[in-house]
């Protein structure tokens, strides 16, 4: 007899149990939360301004996990390239990113005139990963001559880091500060640089006719155009200076 009454009381409270549960679940699940939605159509490729969005209560259940909730999380952030937001809609996660996690980031660092050239480098000629982001480099050019005799110089001077990229085209300062344990390549395989017109073809012949190499300055590192200057060129004669004879060498190959 007392064995039944114990699993008489048991059962209910198991019951009870089962139903707060399914009780509280269900109240979580229609408590009203705070969502931000757009109130317009906002274009891809778009800082996010105040008036785009509104904050409105809707149901825990309504609202996708991915969703931003937060006006906060969301102003001054930007669509993605490929990705705009129409009316009435919720700002997700990495669809609505900061100015650096835009898919042409390295792009719109660019100063006026300026393209980006794109070279592959070993952790040797990316100088132990010390070349990154907003540094200036100088690049320097070796080669062989017509005699087969070592032609070495410097090309150019105050060139620009834009990018520095792992070999899965992963930031290399994002992946450095994110404290992750896994096995990722932290230093660069591939790096962008700021030219002009006139470089990027003498570049594309250099490395045609041997290695360039980058050599960071010294210094702090440097934001181009945000005081509307570019970085300063070197306007004396370069006792070092290789492009002429990368000129004649390239002209002599019919580069």
């Amino acid at each position: 007899m007392k064995r039944m009454v114990l699993a008489l009381v048991l059962g209910f409270c198991l019951i009870c149990i089962l139903y707060l549960a399914y009780d509280l679940k269900v109240q979580t699940e229609v408590r009203p939360t705070v969502i931000a939605v757009t109130v317009q159509d906002i274009p891809p490729y778009t800082q996010i301004e105040e008036g785009m969005l509104t904050e409105i209560e809707l149901p825990a259940r309504s609202i996708p996990p991915t969703a931003l909730h937060s006006k906060e999380e969301i102003i001054g952030k930007w669509t993605q390239v490929d990705f705009g937001i129409p009316n009435n809609s919720f700002f997700y996660e990495n669809k609505v990113v900061t100015q650096e996690e835009l898919l042409d980031a390295e792009r719109m660092k660019l100063g006026e005139n300026k393209r980006l050239y794109t070279m592959t480098v070993d952790l040797e000629k990316s100088a132990a990963g010390n070349i990154i982001p907003n540094v200036l480099v100088d690049i320097w050019f070796t080669g062989r001559g017509y005699g087969n005799e070592v032609v070495s110089g410097r090309v150019y001077q105050n060139v620009q880091v834009i990018g520095a990229k792992n070999r899965q085209a992963e930031n290399i300062i994002v992946k450095n500060v994110s404290g992750q344990e896994n096995k990722v390549e932290l230093f660069p395989t591939i790096i962008q640089l700021a030219v002009s017109d006139d470089q990027i073809d003498l570049l594309a012949k250099a490395e045609q006719l041997g290695q360039i190499r980058l050599v960071p300055k010294s210094g702090a590192i440097v934001r181009w155009g945000e005081d509307g200057n570019e970085v300063p060129v070197a306007t004396e004669k370069d006792p070092y200076d290789v492009k002429e004879e990368i000129k004649k060498l390239a002209k002599g190959n019919g580069i």
